[in-house]
């Protein structure tokens, strides 16, 4: 059996992982599960009240406003890209 080689976020993107720690990014392994993500599908189904009753919609509300900021976004650190995490 071969073990599967890791491939970094950066490396599959043609990003310097120089650049991403700079950038202050989390430069994950796409190739390797890790239970560092979330998935927000499973949120809502969580065996955990306080998971289920509230992380989906502050999940999804975060990402919106971050995704709203972001489409009025015209270039790199302009006023709405700024605060978008």
């Amino acid at each position: 059996m071969t073990a599967l080689r890791p491939i970094a976020f950066s490396q599959a993107y043609g990003i310097s992982s120089q650049a991403m720690m700079e950038a202050k990014v989390f430069d994950p392994l796409l190739n390797a599960d890790t239970q560092l993500f979330v998935d927000p599908l499973l949120l809502p189904i969580s065996g955990a009240k306080e998971i289920s009753d509230q992380a989906s919609d502050l999940f999804q509300d975060h990402f919106s406003n971050v995704f709203k900021l972001l489409s009025h976004s015209k270039r790199v650190n302009d006023v709405a890209c700024d605060p978008a995490p």
